[in-house]
């Protein structure tokens, strides 16, 4: 019986995405995210956070509410963005960084940006920081622990 519970284990753990116990995410990836970092001036171990946090690094992720790819786009989000195939990789890390950045600018601190990306920025510009839902605190501790260990890797 423990031998089985052990073999099961193993199995599930082949499943999970290499980055989720450990690993550096596909070189694609990387290589996708440091274009999008010099093209919108965003440090890539923030983009790299984002996207373990949001689809755990699957590009065919999608989300109950619709978002979908590396950094879970809304289709109208993606479309405003310039992203004609969310399931291209640079595509949606491009558009998603590029969205990350006018959060970042529209609000003016990488926190709030990150509020805006989860919540949206309607919610975030209606209710404010003081109302963000336990959702979005969670989310923002996973980023930051993310962007602390990917931060190791790429250095400012």
């Amino acid at each position: 019986m423990n031998l089985l519970i052990v073999i099961i284990g193993v199995f599930l753990l082949s499943l999970l995405p290499m980055s989720a116990h450990g690993h550096m995410p596909d070189q694609r990836i990387v290589n996708a995210v440091e274009v999008a970092a010099n093209a919108y001036d965003i440090e890539p171990a923030l983009i790299l956070a984002v996207i373990q946090t949001e689809s755990s690094f699957r590009p065919h992720a999608k989300s109950p509410q619709g978002a979908q790819g590396l950094m879970q786009l809304m289709p109208r989000t993606a479309v405003l963005m310039g992203v004609v195939d969310v399931w291209n990789i640079e595509q949606n890390i491009m558009g998603g960084t590029r969205y990350l950045s006018e959060m970042m600018e529209m609000f003016g601190s990488t926190r709030q940006a990150l509020i805006a990306y989860n919540w949206g920025p309607g919610n975030l510009i209606k209710k404010g920081v003081s109302d963000i839902p336990q959702e979005t605190k969670d989310y923002l501790e996973v980023v930051n622990r993310h962007y602390t260990h990917y931060s190791k890797e790429y250095p400012k």
